[in-house]
């Protein structure tokens, strides 16, 4: 599902979207959204503002930003966008590399998303027998648990290492995660605990 901004209205649809990380077309992550300039006269995005890890404001047009499949997808490419070293603390670091392992989790997990598809596929189409197909999803679904185990673990450290500060992407990057969980394990994780545990320290 593709919907784009500048065919949405709404002061309270935007305030959610403040924080959220926005993704190239290429897939990479250009930053958060920091601010979104309304118009009075009918409450649609004017434009928006994202700040990447370096600090750097890249100013979007609603019309080149969609939510595709529930991310936000930009048309501008990386490649367009000046990057500036990042100067961070030590604090900054760690939460950081949290952000990362995460991040492949999360990617892991797509994969098998789509592994788990193929497989039903293959098992419709005859190309995979009983024996198999039920060998391949027993696979998927430990492995899947597993990530879940691992993600939920991280969470947990940040949320007690929450004076660990971070970069304003890496925020709006954790918030992706945790929804990403929540759509994994259902209320058996608390979004709003972690927030309150870790974004509102």
């Amino acid at each position: 599902m593709t919907k784009r901004l500048d065919k949405v209205r709404g002061k309270e649809f935007f305030a959610k979207l403040l924080k959220l990380p926005v993704y190239s077309s290429e897939g990479e992550l250009l930053g958060v959204i920091k601010r979104i300039v309304l118009k009075r006269s009918d409450w649609k995005a004017k434009e928006l503002h994202i700040e990447t890890s370096s600090g750097q404001l890249i100013k979007l047009r609603p019309k080149d930003v969609s939510i595709v499949d529930g991310r936000l997808i930009a048309k501008v490419s990386t490649s367009k966008i000046v990057r500036k070293p990042r100067h961070t603390g030590r604090k900054s670091n760690i939460s950081s590399q949290y952000i990362e392992k995460l991040e492949k989790i999360v990617k892991e997990l797509n994969a098998l998303d789509s592994a788990g598809i193929e497989t039903d596929i293959g098992f419709v189409r005859g190309e995979i027998d009983r024996t198999t197909y039920f060998k391949l999803k027993k696979q998927i679904a430990r492995r899947r648990s597993t990530l879940i185990s691992e993600m939920i673990e991280i969470l947990n450290r940040l949320a007690r290492e929450r004076s660990s500060s971070l970069e304003p992407v890496d925020e709006g990057r954790l918030i992706y995660y945790v929804e990403r969980l929540k759509a994994e394990v259902g209320d058996e994780y608390s979004f709003e605990e972690f927030i309150d545990k870790f974004l509102k320290s």
